[in-house]
């Protein structure tokens, strides 16, 4: 009888989990990770446990990586920073192949970046991150052609000429850049800049779509179009809080993308899944 029951303990067990789920029990919690994608599981699990969001938390940043998946955004990125996750170490990790440290970010500069959790990483006015991804050799989606960048600014710019991100070589530039008199200017693979007139806390995407096609979109609508042909993909590194001409983004980012060009929806779905993601963490701002 000893021997049945515990037999048949075992089976009640094994039943609840079967099924081919894969759970795991961190600190008396199980979590059902069967289901996030490869990505979030690579991040989650290199988590040290004191740096591992709450359950609910997780699920909520496996669903934004799922969503830019099923939207095609994923496929496209050469690199892609949740810079608002819980832990500063992780946020430096290229999502877009987060098992190898591919282009993973680097912090340079002799002052201090700040990691602020659950919104990310504010400027200081001397250090940026260095992605080490070089367009014109390294890249595998964006093109001359097809090419986007992406931010979501969580800070406001407070003088002329701060650099969001950027890369250049002679006669060329791909960059987002922002100026306190409200101002927005942006290249991709250009030599002259197309601006508009925005200011404030947005999701910005610049996206070229065609050699004299080139958008900027804020908050998941087009606020100008150019012409401004190609010219070549710039040859140096791609930088995060870039230095300008002048001065340097001491605002903040949420998270950034770099890739091949995103169509109308894709921009506007790009939009939809980095708001609802910052809305669950208490820090969306649009």
């Amino acid at each position: 009888m000893r021997k049945l029951l515990i037999i048949l303990l075992a089976c009640i067990s094994l039943s609840a989990f079967g099924q081919g789920r894969v759970r795991h029990v961190i600190q008396g919690t199980s979590i059902d990770s069967a289901s996030w994608t490869t990505e979030w599981k690579v991040i989650y699990y290199n988590m040290t446990e004191a740096n591992r969001p709450a359950v609910d938390t997780a699920d909520k940043f496996n669903d934004a990586i799922y969503s830019l998946d099923t939207a095609s955004i994923l496929d496209q990125a050469d690199l892609l920073y949740f810079f608002n996750l819980k832990n500063a170490t992780e946020a430096l990790v290229n999502l877009a192949d987060p098992t190898d440290g591919s282009f993973d970010c680097v912090e340079v500069g002799a002052g201090a970046l700040t990691h602020t959790p659950y919104l990310g990483f504010d400027g200081d006015g001397t250090n940026y991150f260095n992605t080490s991804y070089v367009p014109s050799t390294d890249a595998t989606n964006y093109a001359l052609d097809d090419g986007a960048i992406a931010v979501y600014a969580t800070g406001t710019v407070s003088v002329a000429e701060e650099f969001i991100t950027g890369t250049e070589s002679a006669g060329t530039a791909s960059f987002f850049s922002a100026s306190f008199s409200g101002t927005v200017y942006a290249r991709i693979n250009q030599g002259a800049s197309i601006n508009y007139s925005y200011d404030g806390e947005h999701v910005f995407i610049v996206s070229r779509a065609a050699s004299d096609d080139v958008d900027i979109w804020a908050d998941g609508s087009s606020q100008t179009e150019g012409t401004t042909a190609s010219s070549s993909v710039p040859t140096n590194d791609v930088q995060v809080f870039a230095k300008g001409t002048v001065n340097q983004y001491n605002g903040g980012i949420a998270m950034y993308y770099l890739g091949g060009n995103l169509t109308v929806i894709q921009r506007s779905s790009l939009t939809t899944i980095w708001e609802t993601l910052m809305d669950y963490l208490g820090n969306g701002e649009l």
